[in-house]
């Protein structure tokens, strides 16, 4: 599937690129330049903190996180490996260069910067300040995945053209620019109904089964469901359907930018065979995308498949996305029921309160509905104990919990 088009959408303070093979997406990139420290980026750190526990030490490269600077990074390539506390100490400036960029919960993760002329422009400057910016993730993704096989470059701004013709003079002749006023270059591409399915868990395969991906602090579960498939037998099933899943969790992997611990339930087969040929499918698979980077451990005694990839980035949900205020990233909220049933007891607790006080629960439509129709014996114990009607009103806008319960009328 290799990949023949390019799309590269300049707009105010974002660059998106779209990478299609035949119009399907096979990866999405978006480069925020900011003050955020980057992959690749050089910096004049100082260190804060060494903790022989962890035989690592804490740098400050001025992101509002501490780099991460373990014992195997602190010393140049190729060097005899030393205990942290033998190769920086604490106070002292180092220049760094970082190899996974900072989370939510941890900073960059930084190794000793390999560049001799880096470590020169330390002179006369005063840790934490970045030396060198390196390359942005559109450029690295067309390092990766520009190859002779692409045969058109659309671009939406002259100034990203130019930066393209002088980083890879090779691709010019490819290249079409589009100087209207206001094209985007990923307009009439698909590309934001392809977008739009890739932030959702799941993905369907063309058997009829699906794909179901699960990104966690721990690891990424990713889990293959035969769906409605059918075939011939159940091992002709299982075998059709993984293969179809190996070339999808690929293109998962990179369109999603997933990387660290990753684990494939595939359905089970019983003939070593198929497996094998499942394994090699998803390694070739995963070399079409982009992607070899991958390390396919394979089969683990419970039969899933087990992969590890370096993290140097956020996936693109996390860049994308942040977590729900609501349900407080976990994807799930209290049910309607859960929520109506909070509100009985509610109303019975403010009765406490204020004996004898009028009592109206207000509540979104759904779970009016469920105190109207849901719960009609749990409604009516409830009325038997306040020894009167339980007034249920919609709530006009949407309430914080759910509900709210009213004592007369406030």
């Amino acid at each position: 599937m290799a990949i023949d088009e390019i799309r590269i959408a300049a707009s105010p303070g974002e660059t998106r690129a779209a990478f299609l093979a035949d119009r399907r997406l096979i990866r999405y990139v978006v480069d925020r330049p900011g003050e955020t420290l980057c992959l690749g980026d050089v910096v004049l750190g100082r260190v804060k903190r060494v903790v022989t526990g962890l035989d690592a030490a804490f740098v400050d490269v001025g992101d509002g996180q501490d780099g991460f600077l373990g014992a195997d990074d602190a010393v140049p390539p190729g060097a005899a490996r030393r205990r942290i506390g033998a190769c920086v100490h604490e106070g002292a400036a180092v220049v760094v260069e970082v190899i996974r960029e900072a989370t939510p919960v941890k900073g960059p993760k930084l190794r000793i910067a390999a560049d001799p002329e880096a470590a020169t422009q330390r002179d006369g400057r005063r840790a934490p300040m970045r030396l060198a910016r390196g390359p942005g993730p559109v450029q690295r993704a067309l390092a990766a995945l520009a190859t002779p096989a692409c045969r058109r470059i659309v671009v939406d701004a002259p100034d990203v053209a130019a930066w393209l013709r002088a980083a890879r003079p090779d691709l010019a002749d490819r290249m079409t620019v589009l100087i209207a006023p206001g094209r985007d270059a990923l307009a009439d591409t698909g590309v934001a109904d392809q977008l739009a399915s890739l932030l959702r868990p799941w993905v369907p395969l063309p058997s009829g089964g699906r794909v179901s991906i699960s990104e966690t602090p721990a690891l990424v579960a990713i889990d293959v469901d035969s769906g409605a498939a059918d075939g011939r037998t159940a091992a002709a099933t299982a075998l059709a359907v993984n293969l179809e899943a190996a070339d999808e969790v690929a293109r998962q992997i990179g369109l999603r930018s997933l990387a660290g611990q990753m684990v494939v339930d595939f359905l089970p087969m019983r003939r070593r065979d198929h497996r094998s040929e499942v394994l090699a499918r998803l390694g070739a698979a995963l070399a079409d995308v982009g992607a070899s980077d991958v390390d396919v451990a394979g089969y683990t005694r419970l039969g899933m498949v087990e992969m590890r990839r370096p993290r140097t980035g956020p996936t693109l949900a996390e860049m994308l996305r942040c977590p729900c205020p609501r349900c407080e990233g976990s994807g799930m909220v209290d049910s309607p029921l859960t929520l109506a049933l909070a509100a009985l007891r509610a109303a019975l607790a403010a009765d406490r309160a204020s004996p004898g006080a009028a009592l109206a629960i207000e509540a979104v439509p759904e779970v009016a509905a469920v105190l109207a129709h849901g719960v009609a014996a749990a409604r009516a114990e409830t009325e038997a104990r306040l020894g009167r009607p339980l007034a249920v009103r919609p709530a006009a806008t949407r309430r914080a919990g759910g509900f709210v319960v009213s004592v007369n009328g406030r």
